[in-house]
């Protein structure tokens, strides 16, 4: 009978094997699932393909809701058990290979004693009720074995409560661990989603660099920002807020209450390089001219502006970007409701845009994007051709602003028109438009689509009966050659 020796493969070989199977390994794509299966495969090679393939089986951990109750309850168990288990285990262990972990579900109320086990053995219980009696002890294995977790992302999924989820409603255990976690050095980005009753000290004495929040409320009302104690004062505590680099919110939570706004000699704002804000009123806005004064070193901005037609938005405005040197990429997004505008009228938007862009700035890449919603309250009239078939006395004073001297730098706008209505007439008009739109815009532009790159989208955002949620399509791309 032969007998059989097996291969030795050299270790640079295996790693090529593992390296190929890690493409897209923590996307959701078919190649994702064959690739981790393959790698499960791996798991029962050797020691060294089992290390490996570990890694990289475990390095990020998605904890979704949506694919319903039976699946979540399964996955939670499984992690719990595989998290629990010795690390001495050759096969398990698996916590610090963790530096992703993603949870999203609901956290609402739970009922007490209805973990009860039906006639199968399986738990008949809600989601709410199987994230509380497995999260707790996730979390605490994170806190005190996941030494490479770099992002965690925590999001109520609860539909039925715009809201979010009351933080105060969550297990102790669940809140103070995740508090704990924010404190650890290795973790650097932290997403926070639909959570209401949040402590206003929530982010005092924070590691995280990178910082995601939306629908994110705190507990306590504050007075307006102008009224606010200077610095980062709260009831007679100076909060000490964590070196942020990137911060990305709706401003649902105070950003003095995430990043000190103040330039005081201890303020770590000159960190700040990356900024994705929502603004909704003036309050907002004021918050966002004091921190692009102390975050003087910012190298991209993003600002969202909506409902123009619904706050009394400042005009004459303190937003100064010209001291902002370093400042590269900046983006202005808008939303607004044409209902009231006539054909002679400056849109808000474009107003809004052509004041703060008045101050010169040192940016490079410029984008402007402009959605328009045409329809009135009754929806009987619709404006529709504001936008697309601009008038020169509308858009050349921001022409003549950015090819002046105020922009010295700057080699390339990018211009976002998006139409949005239930109007089947509207789309088909755009349509047979698009060309003479290129020529309007090319005549209101003269010096920027001669001078630089300038790109326009045309889009226009149609919202059939039968349909709620359809997809942007983008009816042209004009672009102009430098």
């Amino acid at each position: 009978m032969a007998s059989w020796n097996p291969v030795h493969l050299p270790t640079e070989i295996k790693d090529l094997i593992i390296d190929e199977l890690d493409i897209d390994i923590d996307g959701f794509s078919e190649e994702t699932t064959v690739n981790r299966a393959a790698l499960r495969s791996c798991l029962f090679v050797s020691r060294h393909f089992r290390q490996r393939a570990r890694r990289l089986l475990f390095r990020s951990i998605y904890l979704y809701d949506d694919e319903g109750l039976p699946h979540f309850r399964e996955r939670l168990f499984r992690l719990h058990q595989l998290i629990e288990s010795p690390a001495n285990d050759h096969s398990l262990g698996i916590v610090s290979d963790i530096r992703n972990f993603s949870i999203m579900a609901e956290f609402g109320d739970h009922e007490e004693g209805s973990d009860d086990e039906s006639e199968d053995g399986e738990e008949e219980s809600t989601v709410a009720n199987v994230t509380v009696k497995y999260l707790p002890g996730i979390l605490k294995a994170l806190m005190t074995g996941a030494h490479n977790l770099r992002h965690f992302h925590m999001e109520s999924s609860a539909e039925s409560d715009l809201m979010g989820c009351n933080w105060t409603a969550l297990p102790s255990e669940v809140r103070s661990t995740v508090r704990v976690l924010l404190t650890l050095r290795p973790l650097w980005c932290l997403e926070m989603r639909n959570f209401n009753e949040v402590p206003n000290d929530f982010f005092h004495q924070t590691n995280i660099t990178h910082l995601v929040t939306r629908n994110l409320t705190p507990r306590e009302l504050e007075p307006t920002f102008d009224e606010s104690p200077a610095g980062s004062s709260f009831h007679g505590v100076q909060l000490t807020l964590g070196p942020v680099e990137t911060l990305d919110t709706d401003q649902y939570f105070p950003i003095h209450r995430m990043v000190d706004v103040s330039r005081n000699q201890s303020s770590q704002t000159h960190l700040l390089k990356k900024i994705k804000l929502l603004v909704l009123d003036r309050d907002d806005f004021t918050k966002v001219a004091h921190l692009l004064h102390a975050a003087y070193l910012v190298e991209e901005s993003l600002l969202y502006f909506t409902s123009l037609l619904d706050y009394d938005y400042p005009l004459e405005t303190k937003l100064d970007f010209s001291p902002l040197q370093n400042m590269t990429d900046l983006t202005m997004m808008y939303s607004e409701r044409l209902i009231t505008s006539s054909l002679d009228s400056v849109p808000k938007s474009l107003e809004h845009a052509f004041t703060l862009l008045k101050s010169g700035s040192s940016i490079v890449f410029l984008t402007l994007e402009f959605s328009s919603d045409f329809r009135s309250p009754d929806y009987t009239v619709i404006h529709d051709d504001i936008i697309y078939q601009p008038k020169d006395e509308h858009w050349k004073p921001l022409d003549s602003a950015l090819s002046g001297p105020l922009y010295p730098r700057l080699r390339c706008l990018d211009l976002h028109i998006n139409l949005n209505s239930e109007s089947s007439q509207i789309e088909r008009r755009f349509q047979a438009s698009m060309q003479d739109t290129a020529i309007l815009l090319k005549a209101a532009f003269p010096y920027v689509s001669d001078l630089w790159t300038f790109v326009c989208f045309l889009s226009n955002v149609t919202k059939p009966a039968e349909s709620t949620n359809p997809e942007l399509e983008i009816i042209a791309l004009l672009p102009w050659p430098s």
